[in-house]
């Protein structure tokens, strides 16, 4: 059977033909098809043929099941293809032959003369020894393999005049040089050679006028590129918090993409907040400006840190919240029994996948990792092209301990990934605050701990009228700062509780001030448009948390039936169903109602 990787690269191939686009694979053609090479594929086409360039490769990987999971512009344009059973496709194109702002050929001249191998097209041998020497002074030395692949360039060109020419035509005075030593002459590449044969490529280009003008349009062009790669940024920022006894390590964990992200472009910091979960910052200046110049190099920023148990998430997470290029970074939980979650920070899309640690090995967290990256990239890549976004809506989740309305908002955050017609979810819990950036709706394994009630008196009763006025007012900044902003931009905000607390579990929100205040105050709370209600009977809600006793949860899912919502729209769901059946179906209802 076919390998897909070669599957691609000939569907792809048959495209370019088929559209008309000149192009030509610049080196390391011999292997191109092997289904476990790591070799990258470094193609040069004309400028006006771009588009049409881009489209095909587009195409192919359609077609035969690759995902784009990484884009960028550095000096040439670089895609990242990936398929859950052969691996990483890069494909690099540029438009022409460069050294800095120097071109040294022009994608014309390297076109006219390319030459048909197998099913594609490659240099004539004269170009690719210019490009293999341009490569080379890129890097600061010539490798073995290079050395052999200019011997064998040597032996195939038939007219050894032109090879010569288009050594000095593009290196000067030391393309006689190199000419010398690509016939076998023993010089030496070393650093000193090196720094002369960047002088001689520039002392050759410069005084021409074609050359300064190209020097211009390329310094320019660069100018742009460098702005455009400092307000999006290619790299990727991976916040990792684990809390099981024995995890794995990160950075073995993503060996397997090491040819999406390499060893120098992947830093990882660790940190151990077992013993003081709290005490940490966001970070130094020095932390801040290594991930920002990883992002920018289009690398992987790994943030690994180690929590005592699954409550401490929060602590870990809160050192990120705000951090800049929020649509760059993801977020990923181990809980205790070694159950990934993946949370995107922009978008608020989730993903969780059950890894069980001792019936089998642990399922591969690179393949994971790289899976969500490609969705949430794809949903950025169709919403930039459809720009008209539909409004979002402001739900919230009512319902008992228990009843799953946490579990909820990580499915429905996982499968709004699916919907085109949401932008995203953002998660908030109890009164959203207009400072917090970021949340996610984790578990939170075992009981609470639960407040005690006091006795009423005088003292307690005002200071929960204050606490109310209080979180009446954190309640319209965050809608006015932070919801609402969010909701037009096509969100689905869901906010768990909320002020109907007061009314469920008046001990959890300590408020013993008179009913007519709460009813009074609670009318100037910004009002959702959907609620959506969980009920389950007691016995059930009682397998799940003992934080209430029967007689509190008969009293509390009682208040639950008799309260009044300010909108038509409420969805009630049956929680004793399975948490993947009560997800759909409350998706269901809200793609009708966000329609």
């Amino acid at each position: 059977m076919i390998n897909p990787r070669r599957q691609f690269l000939t569907i792809f191939f048959a495209d370019l033909e088929q559209n008309g686009v000149r192009y030509c694979i610049q080196r390391n053609y011999d292997n191109l098809y092997a289904a476990d090479s790591a070799t990258d594929l470094d193609m040069i086409v004309a400028e006006y043929s771009r588009s049409r360039f881009e489209h095909c490769l587009q195409e192919a990987a359609a077609k035969t099941g690759f995902r784009l999971i990484h884009s960028a512009r550095y000096v040439n344009y670089s895609h990242v293809f990936w398929h859950p059973a052969s691996g990483f496709v890069r494909v690099d194109f540029e438009t022409d032959v460069r050294w800095r702002l120097f071109t040294v050929l022009t994608a014309r001249e390297v076109l006219d003369t390319r030459l048909r191998y197998e099913e594609f097209y490659i240099p004539h041998p004269a170009h690719e020894s210019v490009i293999l020497y341009v490569a080379a002074i890129w890097r600061g030395e010539l490798s073995q393999r290079y050395r052999r692949q200019l011997g064998v360039l040597y032996a195939t060109c038939a007219d050894n005049r032109f090879l010569q020419k288009s050594l000095v035509g593009a290196f000067g005075r030391a393309g006689h040089v190199l000419a010398r030593m690509q016939a076998g002459s023993n010089e030496i590449f070393d650093r000193h050679f090196c720094h002369w044969l960047r002088f001689s490529l520039v002392l050759r280009l410069q005084p021409l006028l074609s050359g300064r003008f190209k020097v211009a349009k390329n310094f320019r062009f660069d100018t742009r590129r460098y702005l455009d790669r400092i307000f999006d940024c290619p790299g990727v920022s991976l916040v990792f918090v684990s809390s099981n006894p024995q995890p794995s390590d990160v950075f073995e964990r993503l060996r397997k993409i090491e040819f999406l992200f390499p060893i120098p472009k992947r830093p990882v910091q660790n940190l151990d907040l077992r013993e003081y979960p709290a005490a940490p910052n966001r970070g130094s200046w020095r932390r801040r400006w290594q991930r920002v110049r990883t992002l920018y190099k289009g690398g992987l920023f790994v943030s690994a840190y180690r929590v005592a148990q699954d409550r401490d998430w929060r602590f870990a997470l809160r050192l990120h919240a705000q951090e800049s290029y929020s649509e760059r970074s993801f977020v990923c939980v181990e809980d205790g029994h070694g159950k990934l979650y993946f949370a995107h920070v922009k978008s608020g899309i989730m993903n969780s996948r059950a890894t069980p640690t001792n019936v089998e090995p642990p399922k591969d967290f690179s393949q994971l990792f790289i899976e969500f990256m490609a969705n949430v990239f794809e949903r950025t890549r169709r919403s930039k092209q459809h720009t008209s976004q539909r409004p979002g809506k402001f739900c919230v989740l009512v319902g008992l301990d228990g009843a799953g309305k946490t579990t909820l908002a990580r499915n429905l955050a996982g499968l709004g990934g699916q919907e085109e017609s949401i932008a995203g979810v953002r998660y908030f819990h109890w009164v959203p605050s207009w400072r917090q950036a970021f949340a996610c709706p984790l578990p939170e394994p075992g009981n609470q701990p639960r407040k005690s009630g006091v006795s009423a008196g005088l003292v307690p009763a005002v200071l929960s009228v204050a606490r109310l006025v209080r979180n009446l007012i954190r309640a319209q900044l965050a809608w006015w700062w932070r919801l609402r902003p969010l909701r037009n931009r096509g969100y689905l905000v869901l906010v768990d509780r909320y002020f109907y607390n007061y009314d469920l579990d008046p001990v959890s929100v300590r408020y013993y001030g008179p009913r007519w205040l709460l009813d009074r105050l609670s009318r100037w709370f910004p009002k959702p448009e959907i609620v959506i209600t969980l009920s389950a009977p007691p016995a059930v809600l009682r397998q799940r948390k003992q934080e209430l006793s029967e007689t509190q949860m008969q009293q509390q899912a009682a208040a639950l039936r008799q309260l009044k919502f300010p909108t038509p729209h409420v969805i009630a769901a049956d929680a004793s169903e399975p948490a993947e059946v009560v997800a759909g179906k409350v998706m269901a209802e809200l793609r009708k109602l966000m329609q």
